[in-house]
Formats: C-alpha cells, structure tokens, sequence
C-alpha cells in the first residue's frame, strides 16, 4: 500500500512538472513573438528612411551633415506617413490628399539645406527612376 501511494505522488509530481515546463516554454515563446514584433515593426521606418536617403546620397554626393539632416527628414516623413495610414485606412482620396501635403512639406526643408539645383537634380533621377519602371 505505502509503495503504491509513493508511486502514485511520484507520477504526479512529475507530471506537475512536466506542466510547467510546457507552460514555461509557451509563455517564452509568446513573450518572443511580441518582442520580435515591436522590433520589426520599429525598424521598418528606420530601414525605408536609410534605404531612400542612401539613394539620395548617391546621386547628391552628400556629405555627412546633410546625409544626417536627409536622414532626419525622411524619417520623420515615414513616422508620419505609419501614422496617416492608421488614421485614413478606409478613406484612401484623404490619405493620398494628405501625403501630397506631407511630401511638399518635406521637400521644402529639405530644399532648405540642400538648395534647390540638387532639389531638382534629386526629383529627376526619382522620375526617371518611375518611368524606367513602368
């Protein structure tokens, strides 16, 4: 009898045990997927911002301060376009309205630093680069 109920609390320890575990590794998981997540998502503005302002910079030949400043600018454009996006997901004439004014925006102050010879330079290669495209 005694090594019958000893068997009986040994199997179930164990298997309590074994639940943990299992629920400690899910918990894990969940709590990674999260995290892999907020950083994707954080990263994706970053990333579009450097990939458009590593073009610029080779069709500009900039040098490190206004690569920094394009940089600046064009992130905050992407931060601004993820939030318009949000706000106009079912309403796409005001989110293209607005987008015409975030973009005139960011042109003129990246006019401001970079002048507008280059300013027009910049926005042939983009066109050509559309048509080219198409």
């Amino acid at each position: 009898m005694i090594i019958s109920s000893l068997r009986f609390k040994n199997n179930f320890v164990i298997k309590i045990n074994y639940k943990l575990k299992v629920m400690k590794h899910i918990i894990t998981s969940i709590v990674l997927l999260f995290i892999t997540f907020s950083v994707s998502a954080q990263s994706k503005e970053e990333k579009k911002a450097q990939k458009r302002t590593d073009e610029i910079v080779k069709v500009l030949s900039l040098d490190k301060e206004e690569t920094a400043k394009v940089y600046e600018a064009l992130l905050a454009k992407e931060k601004k376009i993820t939030v318009l996006k949000e706000e106009h997901k079912d309403n796409k004439e005001t989110f293209k309205a607005e987008m015409k004014v975030l973009t005139k925006a960011t042109n003129r102050v990246m006019k401001d630093f970079l002048g507008g010879e280059r300013m027009k330079k910049m926005h042939a290669h983009f066109r050509a680069k559309r048509e080219n495209s198409k």
